[in-house]
């Protein structure tokens, strides 16, 4: 099973919230027993869009955006996480090459 289905049968027979780690650690991405790849890709996805899924799931962005309140791991999550590693990426690289353009002078 996928992670992101597992989260929302998590969240709805459980009452356990998705940005809780699954109880079972790894193991518990993928609602079923022992640990799989699946298991590990899914907690890396998880890792990924856990700061997306958070911000979309404020009331505010999800009325806003039209999100239902089940909203978990989709592509609007990915798509936010990778804008954001990619301006802190570019914040970081600028910062650099500051400091070096600083060290030749």
């Amino acid at each position: 099973m996928h992670w992101a289905e597992c989260a929302k049968i998590s969240e709805t027979a459980f009452g356990q919230s998705r940005f809780t780690w699954p109880e079972y650690g790894w193991s518990g991405f993928n609602c079923e027993s022992g640990l799989s790849i699946s298991d590990i890709t899914g907690g890396i996805a998880w890792l990924w869009t856990y700061p997306s899924d958070y911000l979309l799931r404020l009331p505010a962005v999800a009325s806003f955006l039209e999100l239902q309140p089940d909203h978990v791991g989709g592509n609007l999550s990915g798509f936010i996480t990778f804008g954001v590693a990619a301006l802190v990426g570019l914040f970081v690289k600028g910062v650099l090459d500051d400091m070096a353009f600083h060290r030749q002078t």
